[in-house]
């Protein structure tokens, strides 16, 4: 989908004249400094909207570290209670690195003409890779799907439901409306939430700045808190290791 046509849902959605809007930017609605302004008004991050322009995020919207997968703590904080705070503190807490280097092209790109591609690009540039995806999709609501078939979605190759969008759109920390109107879904009524996707977008959009050391930091800390907070967890979730509490 051409930024022209993405833009004029989401300014539609809104009761807004998305002439009026480009006017208000400058004109070139695809401009750095307009796609900033833009995210600002929509209430989008400002990286979303340069990747759905097709543009190359400027260096301080870019991940940290192609190679740091933040969906890689999601499963300690929606088992664990207790440590939800803590790892969202924490991960907030951890000072931002010097680039590691820029995310590679995709090894397939992501169709134009396909409205669920607009998630596998928002996916891809979250460094949110299949397994955590899959992981993640589950925890925000569901349904739970093989690492293959979310991977079908982010190309363009699965129809997409009013549970998958709003799904996605919690844990990518987009409004459910903006991404339904953007992949063309008609959502009637709100789908509930698990209890446990609270602020999980939250982390993700963190984790995005950080090392993939720093990712396994918060990983640890994840584990431990796993450990501190046993008492509280159902057996389901207590974790086995061996490790003396």
């Amino acid at each position: 989908m051409k930024f022209e046509a993405i833009l004029r849902r989401l300014t539609d959605r809104r009761g807004w004249d998305a002439r009026a809007v480009a006017d208000d930017v400058g004109g070139d609605v695809e401009a750095p400094k307009a796609l900033r302004r833009l995210a600002a008004a929509l209430g989008w991050h400002a990286a979303d909207l340069f990747v759905l322009a097709g543009k190359d995020l400027p260096v301080d919207l870019a991940p940290t570290d192609p190679k740091a997968d933040p969906g890689r703590v999601a499963w300690d904080y929606v088992a664990v209670p207790p440590a939800r705070r803590i790892l969202l503190a924490a991960a907030r807490a951890m000072p931002q690195q010097p680039l590691v280097g820029l995310l590679p092209p995709p090894l397939r790109p992501f169709a134009e003409d396909k409205a669920s591609a607009i998630i596998g690009r928002l996916l891809y540039y979250r460094n949110i890779k299949g397994v955590s995806a899959a992981q993640l999709l589950l925890y925000s609501g569901g349904p739970y799907l093989s690492r293959t078939t979310v991977n079908q979605i982010a190309l363009g190759g699965k129809e997409l439901d009013p549970q998958l969008v709003s799904s996605f759109a919690r844990f990518l920390g987009i409004p459910i409306g903006d991404l339904a109107a953007l992949c063309d879904i008609d959502i009637a009524e709100d789908i509930p939430a698990p209890v446990y996707a609270d602020g999980l977008a939250e982390l993700m959009w963190e984790g995005r700045r950080l090392t993939v050391q720093q990712i396994r930091d918060l990983a640890a800390l994840g584990h431990d808190l796993r450990h501190r907070f046993d008492a509280e967890l159902d057996e389901g979730v207590r974790c086995h290791c061996g490790r003396a509490n």
